[in-house]
């Protein structure tokens, strides 16, 4: 049910961060904070041309460093295309998009590697509950508003610690006691701060 829960989430990810803006900017055609623009007669946002694309390999990471990494991922990318994630085994191959897309790329090898070069785009971390899987929702949708990453507590553990740095953005650790509280919660404070296009 967790690794179901995550990868879920992961999935979800991009489309958060991207869809996460203020409400003052639902009418603007560009997304706070980013290069991305969406014309309102188009079903998908645009994104700029990457130029090059810094390649990590997740297959086998934690589903908490995958949480972290693409919410890296959204933040980055709504700004400058430039970090793309392998997260599973498709059928085609884990490169044939990559290699289809006809833009220069560089394997890393270390994750946290993407995280020390890319710091400059998070403004801090969202730290999930672990005793309320649902936070990870919540957390995702504060990350796309905040221009955060979210993390569990064992990671912000380490990216409190140089050379990352990272301040708490916001603790969800206790604050619901189930995962009914938590959305009800989203709903009321979340919601009316995000375009809701994508629905």
């Amino acid at each position: 049910m967790v690794r179901k829960l995550i990868q879920i989430c992961l999935a979800l990810a991009l489309i958060l961060s991207v869809t996460s803006v203020s409400a003052k900017n639902l009418d603007s055609n560009k997304v706070k904070n980013g290069n991305i623009t969406w014309p309102k007669n188009q079903a998908l946002p645009t994104f700029p041309k990457a130029k090059h694309l810094d390649v990590v390999d997740l297959r086998d990471r934690t589903g908490d460093e995958k949480l972290l990494l693409t919410t890296l991922q959204g933040n980055v990318n709504r700004e400058k295309n430039s970090i793309y994630l392998i997260e599973s085994n498709y059928e085609e191959g884990n490169f044939t998009w990559l290699n289809d897309i006809n833009v220069p790329y560089s394997m890393m090898d270390d994750p946290w590697d993407l995280v020390k070069k890319y710091k400059k785009y998070v403004a801090g971390m969202i730290i999930y509950d672990p005793e309320v899987e649902d936070t990870i929702n919540v957390a995702t949708t504060m990350a796309g508003l905040e221009n955060a990453v979210v993390v569990s507590p064992e990671l912000a553990e380490k990216l409190k610690q140089a050379p990352y740095g990272f301040k708490v953005i916001e603790d969800l650790r206790g604050k619901f006691e189930n995962r009914l509280e938590a959305y009800k919660w989203q709903f009321e404070h979340l919601w009316p701060k995000t375009t809701h296009r994508m629905l």
